[in-house]
């Protein structure tokens, strides 16, 4: 006998109706519709605007910027050579690619390999002061081994002197 498996309800992200989504799906089928109908409108603008910024595509059709830059940056705009400008996300230049300027992608590549060797310098001078624990405690260890071996031959040779003593007296 099959079990019923109940299916899997979401709220739509953008109008709150309870929907059965279809792989990883936000939005219900009439938002998901009226989204592809704003791209469509995006991208025709853009097309009959070259070189039109996000912000000015976003207001003249009256769609989320969030919505234009994850077009531009998914290529929707590329079109016979003439590609859609943005900002960079860190600088605000105009770009026609990716999410950053060369500039800005350079200091991040800088900025990273510089805290991989700080990373890496850490974790040297970590092992340092590891292996520098480790030596302090054989350092006490022996300090308390040859105390341990002198309070023996002390006694050892208080032991042999007393017999000693006690022979000559007899």
């Amino acid at each position: 006998m099959a079990k019923f498996q109940r299916p899997n309800l979401k709220n739509c992200a953008k109008c709150g109706k309870v929907f059965v989504p279809i792989g990883p799906e936000k939005y219900c089928t009439d938002c998901r519709r009226e989204q592809e109908a704003k791209e469509r409108e995006v991208a025709n603008f853009v097309r009959e605007n070259p070189g039109v910024s996000i912000d000015e595509a976003a207001k003249a059709v009256g769609a989320s910027d969030r919505l234009v830059k994850r077009m531009a940056l998914q290529g929707a705009f590329t079109q016979r050579g003439k590609k859609f400008t943005h900002t960079c996300m860190n600088c605000g230049r105009t770009i026609t690619q990716g999410t950053y300027c060369a500039d800005c992608l350079e200091k991040l590549r800088n900025e990273s390999k510089r805290a991989g060797e700080l990373m890496k310098l850490r974790t040297k001078l970590e092992e340092r002061e590891k292996k520098s624990t480790i030596e302090v405690l054989n350092e006490k260890a022996e300090h308390e081994v040859e105390i341990e071996v002198s309070r023996r031959r002390r006694y050892f040779s208080q032991g042999v002197r007393d017999k000693m003593l006690s022979d000559r007296n007899k």
